[in-house]
């Protein structure tokens, strides 16, 4: 080989290898800039679009169904002690009202009536008082009674309950024993008061109508007699003084006879026989009403039931045919179910009674409703109460021990309005409120805000200038679909 080709291998040789070497080194990195090559890139704001819609703001929880004014139900053992239960027993559901029997003991009725004052005492002839006033009351909206409610229970009062008893199908509860005996006396008196008056008005009524023609021609006969033996006897020449003398007492006596006779008829010893008759009459009247009174139709305290507010509702009825009464037989309520939630203290914040809300059934099915009370609760939260708006009575007996969806409608926006995460809000040094825009170009730029209501995690927002004066929406301000920074 020439020096001249092998010079030029060499060369080649040597370019080859600077090649390669160049090569190699494109491909072979540290660990560092290894490293530095797979770094993310900087990382870019994380922007959502600005809304636009209704807000609505709520308290959302979970209520369990009732029935307002729960009242349990203890019966006064009778006579003899508890009864058995033998009749009308209701159903869990069924409407008290009053009036209605609601329990048969020992075949006798339990009758609901409405009044705050309980019943503690059997009501008879000469009791006295609230629960008689409450009593009368009752039997008057019943349509029973129509007298005063002055509080005195008589015999008009008797005679209403007896009414009521009847129309139930029951016997009237009997007066005591002796009571019963004194009106029957009572009664044979006045009897006889009124056979005696009879008599003495007869007997004046046949006085008053004279004596007989011939007992009158009779007795004035021998006046006549009388007279004219005098009127000879003066005639008589010479006279004889005797016999005038007696003839005069002839006359005399024949003109008393007369004049007894007629005054027999003037009825006077009659006439104070009726007035005496008319009197003991009077007594024997006022005797029998007030053994009446006092043997009227009593209530006895084991046969009613008082409760607050009728109708109610049958909510638990423990109570068994063929069993004993003993404790609570039945437990009534309010004919409106009500539910009961806990808020916690902060949401109560948000609440007021009148507020409307949604219940969300168990099967779906949304009811509106009202709250009607807030108070305090067991633990730390507070406790709502709410009544739905319309129920039927199967949505009622349904609704009983469910446990429903409440959300209370806390606030509104006044329609339409642009609302941001309320993460894109950021406060200022000196308590101004600002979102961070996107601009086109892909910066950002702060926009002053006046913020409205707060709802599921959306604030409602208007654009404003330094001054806090509200600005147009828009593009160059802010408008729907405006991209804002949130997280920063």
């Amino acid at each position: 080989m020439s020096a001249r080709r092998l010079v030029a291998a060499v060369a080649l040789t040597a370019l080859l290898a600077a090649g390669a070497g160049f090569g190699a080194a494109q491909f072979v990195k540290s660990p560092a800039d290894r490293a530095a090559e797979l770094k993310p890139p900087a990382a870019g704001p994380v922007t959502v679009p600005v809304s636009r819609g209704p807000l609505t703001s709520t308290v959302v929880t979970r209520g369990d169904v009732g029935f307002n004014d729960t009242t349990k139900i203890t019966l006064t053992p009778g006579i003899g002690g508890p009864g058995v239960i033998t009749g009308k027993v209701p159903k869990v559901g069924t409407t008290i009202k009053e009036g209605m029997v609601i329990l048969e003991v020992s075949g006798r009725p339990v009758i609901a009536l409405t009044g705050k004052t309980p019943s503690y005492r059997t009501l008879q002839p000469g009791s006295k008082g609230a629960d008689v006033k409450q009593l009368q009351q009752a039997l008057d909206r019943l349509g029973y009674y129509s007298g005063d409610a002055d509080g005195v229970y008589d015999a008009g009062v008797g005679d209403a309950v007896a009414e009521l008893y009847r129309d139930l199908g029951y016997e009237p509860p009997a007066p005591a024993e002796d009571r019963a005996g004194a009106e029957k006396a009572a009664e044979d008196k006045l009897k006889a008061a009124k056979e005696k008056l009879a008599a003495a008005k007869k007997s004046l009524a046949d006085v008053k109508a004279g004596p007989k023609e011939s007992e009158r021609l009779s007795a004035q006969g021998q006046v006549d007699q009388a007279e004219a033996e005098l009127k000879q006897a003066k005639a008589a020449k010479p006279q004889n003084k005797a016999a005038i003398g007696a003839a005069k007492n002839r006359l005399a006596v024949a003109e008393a006879q007369y004049d007894e006779m007629m005054d027999r008829y003037k009825g006077s010893a009659e006439r104070r026989a009726v007035r005496t008759a008319e009197q003991e009459l009077d007594e024997a009247e006022e005797e029998l009403a007030e053994a009446r009174d006092e043997a009227a139709t009593p209530l006895p305290q084991n046969e009613i039931v008082v409760l607050r507010g009728l109708p109610r509702r049958a909510d638990e009825v423990p109570a068994k045919l063929g069993g004993t009464v003993s404790g609570s037989v039945m437990t009534v309520a309010g004919t409106e179910p009500e539910v009961v939630a806990t808020v916690t203290e902060a949401e109560a914040e948000l609440l007021k009674k009148g507020m409307k809300a949604t219940l969300e059934l168990p099967d779906g099915t949304e009811l509106k409703a009202t709250v009607i009370k807030i108070e305090n609760g067991e633990d730390d939260g507070k406790k709502i109460t709410l009544v739905p708006n319309k129920v039927t009575a199967a949505q009622a007996a349904e609704l009983r021990g469910a446990n429903v969806k409440v959300t209370v409608a806390v606030g509104n926006s006044d329609g339409a309005v642009l609302s941001v995460p309320s993460a894109a809000l950021f406060a200022t040094a000196d308590g101004a409120t600002q979102v961070e825009v996107q601009t086109p170009e892909g910066g950002t730029r702060m926009l002053p805000v006046r913020t409205g209501l707060t709802a599921d995690g959306q604030t409602e927002v208007h654009p404003v200038d330094a001054a806090g004066k509200d600005l147009p929406e828009g593009a160059d301000t802010l408008a729907e679909g405006s991209l804002v920074v949130v997280g920063r």
